[in-house]
């Protein structure tokens, strides 16, 4: 399955260049959902406040969107509160993170974690531009919730 999602990403070309530098989602949520196919509601998982649904379907493979943010060392990550920590993607090179709190318009910063039953989705690391994408690891139908592991 890795190598049928890294053939995924690999055919994306300039999506993946442009994945180092990821536009801005829109402020408009109506535009937000119908370019992205994306929208934030409250999680179907009690307790964690907001979470990513699909507004259409992504086949397995699908890029869903891109996570980019601020670089942190793990000393700084460490020094973070729980609730600091919500926004922050582990498990990059020379023990990177990367901290999305400040972007408000990236829709991935809500993919929750679940059950391993549960996940449709991977975070892909691209160690050296420390960004993500988001790649579906099965079929998602609309209205779905997007789950992912974190680290």
């Amino acid at each position: 399955m890795a190598s049928t999602i890294r053939s995924s990403i690999e055919s994306l070309g300039e999506a993946i260049s442009e994945a180092a530098h990821p536009k801005q989602y829109p402020i408009n949520r109506d535009i937000a959902q119908s370019e992205h196919g994306l929208d934030v509601r409250t999680s179907l998982l009690p307790g964690v406040g907001q979470g990513l649904f699909a507004v259409r379907k992504f086949k397995k493979g699908d890029p869903i969107g891109s996570f980019a943010g601020k670089v942190l060392k793990e000393e700084k990550v460490k020094r973070l509160s729980q609730e600091e920590r919500e926004f922050v993607l582990t498990g990059f090179v020379n023990n990177m993170s990367v901290d999305a709190s400040r972007d408000s318009n990236m829709l991935t910063r809500y993919i929750r974690e679940s059950a391993e039953q549960n996940l449709n989705a991977e975070f892909v690391r691209m160690p050296k531009e420390y960004v993500a994408v988001v790649v579906a690891t099965r079929d998602i139908e609309a209205g779905e919730e997007i789950y992912a592991k974190h680290s």
